[in-house]
Parts: structure tokens; sequence; C-alpha cells
């Protein structure tokens, strides 16, 4: 609802004007006010130095119709009230305080919330000064404004702007991931895809790749691969997926690394060739030497007792012979393992 009236600036309006003369300053209309009062017809507007009954107030903007004759406008939107109500009074009030203008209403009407359907009661006052000078213009034609409740709905609403978007011009997931050149408006979700494709694709992996390729074995504490790697456990894989592991395993299968230790490439030897389980000889290794193993008699031990005959008591041995022994043990189970720890082996999936 818009409603339009010819007010008079009061007298304590024009004492203001003076004033604002006087201390070189501007006069600022700051506030449309309406009331319940309804002024008897046989007083004058002008006298006004407040309203009979106030009842709402609104922020309001000052627009210039004919500055050479000193013609203005002021406008507001008066609040949704909870119930309406029908106003006989109106006036302006200053940014000091001043009622700078007063007017009759006809007892226009309010809506409150029942019966607003979400419309403010927007109100116009025109009014003529003759020191258009020192008036403040709040409002310029080539300027869009907006109403403060408005703009307070505005700032509140998840989609304020969704009106004023093209459906046909955002950005989708797939445009995002084909790295399309059109110019389109993104969408936050699109945008942070696009924040952490290219951070991922153009920042990390090409790293990685330089610190750490493809198909080289990762230990990792867990039976199975996290995201975006692959286990070691002779599985197949899309060779038309991952490139990358393809140009190491041409075959399209994965090594199985269960069970299996990793060795350096010998002179001769083939890249991943497998060498199976072998028991091999364990312990140490010597010069040949000798142990004692045979005695020889060579002689009788004697003993004579007195006034005796000499006896025979004893032999005596030396050692003839000797064992030669290599230094060689082999193992006797059927794996040959140093202290270990299980680790199932991983590499990045690309």
């Amino acid at each position: 609802m818009s409603t339009e009236y010819l007010n008079y600036i009061t007298l304590a309006g024009l004492k203001e004007e003076a004033l604002a003369k006087e201390e070189g300053r501007k006069v600022t209309i700051e506030k449309v006010v309406i009331g319940l009062g309804l002024l008897p017809n046989d007083e004058q507007p002008q006298n006004q130095t407040v309203l009979l009954k106030p009842k709402a107030e609104a922020v309001c903007f000052v627009k210039a119709i004919d500055t050479e004759h000193g013609f203005y406008r002021v406008e507001a939107d008066i609040p949704i009230p909870d119930t309406g109500y029908n106003y006989f009074e109106i006036g302006t009030l200053t940014d000091t305080g001043v009622l700078y203008s007063y007017a009759r209403s006809r007892g226009d009407y309010v809506a409150g919330k029942a019966d607003s359907d979400g419309k403010l009661t927007r109100i116009r006052l025109n009014f003529r000064t003759d020191n258009s000078k020192l008036i403040t213009i709040t409002h310029d034609d080539s300027v869009l404004y907006t109403p403060i409740t408005d703009f307070e709905a505005h700032v509140e609403n998840d989609e304020a702007h969704e009106q004023y978007e093209r459906k046909d011009n955002a950005a989708t997931d797939a445009e995002i991931d084909s790295e399309s050149q059109e110019k389109k408006h993104v969408k936050l979700p699109q945008l942070w895809k696009g924040i952490r494709k290219y951070v991922l694709d153009t920042l990390w992996l090409p790293l990685a790749e330089l610190i750490y390729p493809v198909g080289c074995p990762i230990p990792y504490p867990a039976t199975e691969a996290p995201p975006n790697f692959i286990a070691y456990i002779g599985q197949p894989f899309d060779k038309s997926v991952f490139t990358k592991l393809a140009e190491r395993f041409p075959s399209g299968v994965m090594p199985d690394m269960r069970k299996s230790y990793i060795r350096g490439l010998g002179v001769g030897e083939k890249v991943l060739s497998r060498k199976e389980q072998s028991v091999q000889p364990l312990g140490f290794k010597s010069e040949p030497h000798g142990h004692p193993y045979a005695e020889v008699q060579v002689g009788y031990r004697l003993k004579q007792s007195e006034g005796s005959a000499w006896q025979v008591t004893g032999m005596l041995t030396r050692i003839t012979g000797s064992v030669m022994v290599t230094g060689k043990v082999t193992g006797t189970g059927d794996e040959t393992n140093p202290n270990s720890f299980r680790w199932l082996y991983i590499t990045r999936a690309a």
C-alpha cells in the first residue's frame, strides 16, 4: 500500500532550518512517524511540536523533486504490526529530534500480519522549503534503494539471489571434472570441487609421483588397502583406469607379495622375477682341523713294595688320530625366516 500526503513544515522545523543555516550545517530528516491522534480542524498543523498519539516510526530517505523551487519527497516503509490499525496524523523527525513537518491523515489503514500479505505500508510525504540548499538528500535516482525491512529479510534468506540465477548457465560437476573453459557462474559446491581437483591433480599428484612413484610398495598396517590405494595380493586391475599401474605392470595383474620379502636386483636378474623358497645352509665356516679319537698302548705302569717284586699297576697310552670338521650346518625346517613383522604391501592406485 502506498499513500501520498502534502504536509506542512512546522514552526519548529523552520527554526531548525534557521539554526542549521547559522551553524553551517544541513537539516537531515531521519524518520517518518505516524499516530492515532486526530488534530481538530481549528488547530494548525504548523504549530505541532509532537504527534498527539504516536504509534509507529520508520527510517526514511529524502528525494529531491525540484530543488530549484524547493520541492522534496520523504518516503518510508512502516513496519507490519501484529494487529492492523488506522492512523490520523503523520510527521517527520530530524536527526536532532525536531518535528520538522506535520500532516493530518484520512484514517488510512496499516495492515497487520494477518491481512498484510507481507506487504509494507509505504508513505510518501511531499513538502516545499525556501531553504533548499539546507536539506540533506539521501536518495539518488541513479541508485537502487531497498527498505531496511526488505534488506534484513534478504540477509536472513539462505537463497537470497536464487531468482537471479540462470539455471542454464551454472557450471556442473561434469564440467568441473572436464576442466571446461566456458564462462559460467559457479556455486560453492562446484567451487570447492574445482579447488580440490586443482590441488589434487595439478599440485599434489605430480609431486607425489616425484617423491614416491606409483608401483613402489608401501608397508601398511591393515588387512585392506585404504581408499585410492591398491594392495599387492595378485589381483587384476583395470588398465584403462589405472594407467600408471599399467605402465609398471603391463599384465594388468598386481604382484602377490604376501609372505614375501623385497630383494635388490642382481646382475642378470629380471625385474619383478620371483625366487621361490629354498632352505639355505646356516651356521659357521672354519678351516679344517682335527679332534683326537683313538689311543695306543705304549708301556706298563709298575710299582714295587718294600721287600716285594715289581707289580704292573696300569697301562700307558698316546693319541694316534683325529677327525676332520668342515664347519657347515644345514637347516631342518620348511622356512628360513629372520625375525619379522607382517605388513600389507600397497601402492597408490593411479
